[in-house]
């Protein structure tokens, strides 16, 4: 892990408080790194030849009967 140092005005710092300063920014730098893995993970499906979009849709099936089945059996019977 590197560790930055960013100048901030105190305008901001007086508004928003270095706490609430430094997780807003933690939150977007984790945003960022899950959009890398995601970016990393579509390739890695890409290139073994599979549909992502075809995955995607057969573990909603999926996941929708496999709710339907737990949460509405007695609904659907």
């Amino acid at each position: 892990m590197t560790t930055i140092q960013l100048e901030v005005s105190e305008e901001v710092v007086r508004k928003y408080g270095i706490e609430s300063l430094v997780q807003r920014l933690q939150q977007q730098l984790e945003v960022e790194r899950l959009k890398i893995l995601a970016e990393e993970i579509n390739e890695a499906v890409q290139a073994t030849g599979l549909d992502n979009d075809a995955l995607v849709e057969e573990a909603r099936a999926k996941a929708w009967e496999s709710y339907k089945q737990k949460y509405l059996s007695h609904i659907l019977s």
